[in-house]
């Protein structure tokens, strides 16, 4: 992923927020890239899991851990919208931010 590039994710369901972000992991994971992926999330701010979490809802870069690692580590390339649920709640953002 570039830098310049940037992801429209918004949150698809009205479940509130979770603390937690389950993620499927190969059955056979590098120990160390999974403890070094549990040291960065235990690190994130609450609104940086709530943008992985969406991300990884989303389906992107989440083939393997060293994938789930760099997805955390370009959170920033992501633009997360919590209210919009929808084309029309996107559309109505739109037209209030421009």
């Amino acid at each position: 992923m570039t830098e310049s590039a940037t992801k429209n994710i918004s949150s698809r369901t009205t479940k509130p927020p979770s603390t937690a972000c389950i993620i499927i992991l190969p059955e056979y994971a590098n120990l160390d890239e999974l403890n070094y992926l549990a040291s960065v999330l235990d690190e994130l701010p609450e609104d940086d899991l709530e943008k992985l979490e969406a991300a990884v809802e989303y389906g992107d870069h989440t083939g393997s851990v060293k994938d789930i690692i760099n997805l955390v580590q370009n959170l920033d390339c992501y633009d997360y919208y919590p209210d919009i649920h929808n084309e029309e709640d996107l559309g109505c953002y739109n037209d209030t931010s421009a």
